[in-house]
């Protein structure tokens, strides 16, 4: 069986063709990334306790991005929201192993 994207329409690899069009569907209102950037450049000589901080910081802030994202996604393709809620709860494990790690550097 030859399944090239000539012989076969698009739709028969999934849901991401048609999913495209809708996700640039977000009315600039809803989601403002702005509100979700994290700073990712550490200085040189930061102390543990503080790398670990922000490193819980830019955890909860990404949490909260796909949080939101799943909510604001409801509309589109179920597989769009249904992969957000999936990925904050693995994301999420994170948050209590970065605090553990901070609690034991105090």
């Amino acid at each position: 069986m030859n399944l090239t994207l000539k012989n076969n329409p698009p739709y028969f690899f999934g849901g991401i063709p048609q999913a495209i069009p809708s996700a640039t569907n977000f009315p600039p209102w809803l989601m403002q990334l702005v509100d979700y950037q994290v700073k990712t450049a550490f200085l040189e000589g930061v102390s543990y306790s503080n790398a670990l901080k922000e490193a819980l910081a830019m955890e909860e802030m990404i949490l909260k991005f796909y949080h939101v994202a799943a909510e604001q996604s409801k509309h589109l393709m179920a597989d769009v929201p249904r992969s957000f809620t999936l990925v904050s709860k693995m994301r999420s494990e994170r948050i209590p192993k970065l605090k553990a790690f901070l609690d034991q550097a105090k």
